[in-house]
């Protein structure tokens, strides 16, 4: 337990301190994406901060859904309803539509995803993004 928890913190490290440039989805790549532990399915998550740059991860996790690792992850924070989790905060940077119309969008394989995070089923063959959107 005490090795995974290294690993992760390093991870979120690289996870903050690495950008990718530019405003667009981070293209996939699991060869320079860091790792987080090696136990059940594996998947690429990406998120694109206010300043449109971006960042990968490998998570690999015992959950079904992106909502639940990520939140087990403790990357990801928000509200439940019936429509879903709604994400205000990922990796310490909070989005608030109410101050600024701001969101955290999240898209599957580059596309808007039509589920919430919590909804949306982990499949290892796709890439899931959180970005900092304005409307």
């Amino acid at each position: 337990m005490k090795n995974a928890f290294i690993v992760f913190a390093a991870a979120l490290l690289l996870f903050t301190a690495c950008g990718t440039g530019g405003g667009a989805i981070p293209a996939a790549s699991s060869e320079t994406a860091p790792s987080v532990s090696q136990k059940g399915t594996g998947f690429l998550f990406s998120v694109v901060g206010p300043d449109g740059e971006g960042t990968q991860i490998n998570i690999h996790t015992e959950k079904k859904t992106v909502g639940d690792a990520l939140l087990e992850m403790g990357m990801i924070d928000g509200t439940a309803s019936d429509s879903g989790f709604y994400v205000t905060t990922v990796n310490g940077i909070t989005a608030d539509y109410e101050t600024d119309s701001s969101y955290w969008a999240l898209y599957v394989d580059g596309e808007y995803s039509a589920t919430s995070v919590d909804k949306t089923e982990i499949d290892s063959n796709k890439v899931y993004s959180l970005v900092y959107t304005k409307a």
